[in-house]
């Protein structure tokens, strides 16, 4: 083992260097006696070229798939409105498309001409009229 006393970084990158070297070395050594036993084991047990690409496509198909987390739980209510809307879409024979809806109708009315349906905030006009002095009832339609 090389000391822990500092060194240069020409000394370090030359040992990196000579270190790739040898590595690659020991790396194509042990490729080829790999290869070696991999076509015995084959010829051994008659396997062909076409069952090992398979199998392969199969280990990667597995690795891929086991990567891809999963969700846990119940799922999101709004995941299964969604299932739930196309299931009756295609019970029904509808296209994927949105049902238009039609406005609420209009309940009350303005002196100049504005609606209001009574659903949701009561508009800022028909307050104004209300802290005058007005009745709901008198803007009704």
């Amino acid at each position: 083992m090389p000391s822990m006393k500092a060194k240069s970084l020409l000394d370090l990158e030359t040992q990196i260097a000579a270190l790739q070297k040898r590595a690659a070395q020991v790396r194509s050594k042990q490729y080829k006696k790999a290869i070696e036993e991999v076509v015995a084991l084959m010829k051994a047990f008659g396997i062909t070229l076409d069952e090992v690409k398979k199998a392969a496509s199969n280990i990667a198909t597995r690795v891929k798939a086991a990567k891809t987390p999963k969700r846990r739980g119940r799922p999101r209510k709004a995941a299964a409105a969604k299932k739930a809307v196309k299931k009756a879409a295609k019970k029904a024979g509808k296209s994927k498309a949105k049902a238009s809806r039609k406005p609420a109708p209009v309940k009350y009315k303005g002196p100049g001409g504005e609606t209001w349906s009574g659903r949701g905030k009561q508009p800022v006009w028909l307050r104004a009229q209300i802290e005058g002095g007005k009745k709901l009832e008198d803007f009704k339609v």
